[in-house]
């Protein structure tokens, strides 16, 4: 029992910290924003560790921002980056092997990743200030589901 809850944490912890670095590893400038492989990440924790895989993926997108020194972004993005971990996981357990429905999920996760962030910076920023953050995003997001398309066809060969 104890060996079992041991690799849960372990597992946990390890997946926080590659959506902690992930980010930061392999970023690519994209106008205002970046490109950079931490939504894959969140996917493939969610695939791996299901409910477990969201917190890890919260918390360590959350500690990417604290490092990064974007401390003001480190509420919104635990629970943006924890829900979109939420959102792909629902989709994964449904997909039964139906690529395009896990697609599907993961690129409705990178939306809720747009509108969460806007919403979020609305509050910092205000709207006008916001929208400059929009395309960036929808840029990132796009890169996300073909970073985690890679990464879940991986993790579905690693389950098997």
């Amino acid at each position: 029992m104890m060996k079992g809850m041991t690799n849960k944490l372990v597992l946990t912890a390890l997946m926080t910290a590659l959506a902690d670095l992930s980010p930061s590893m392999a970023s690519f400038k994209a106008g205002h924003g970046s490109l950079h492989f931490g939504d894959g990440v969140i996917f493939a924790a969610a695939a791996l560790r299901g409910p477990s895989g969201a917190v890890a993926s919260g918390l360590g997108s959350g500690l990417a921002d604290f490092l990064a020194g974007y401390p003001a972004y480190i509420p919104g993005t635990i629970l943006i980056k924890g829900g979109m971990a939420l959102v792909a996981l629902a989709f994964f357990r449904k997909s039964e092997g139906k690529w395009l429905f896990a697609l599907f999920g993961m690129a409705l996760a990178e939306l809720l990743m747009v509108v969460g962030y806007f919403g979020y910076e609305t509050l910092l920023y205000g709207a006008e200030g916001a929208l400059a953050g929009v395309l960036p995003n929808l840029l990132q997001g796009l890169f996300g589901v073909v970073v985690g398309a890679v990464l879940l066809r991986a993790t579905r060969r690693l389950q098997r």
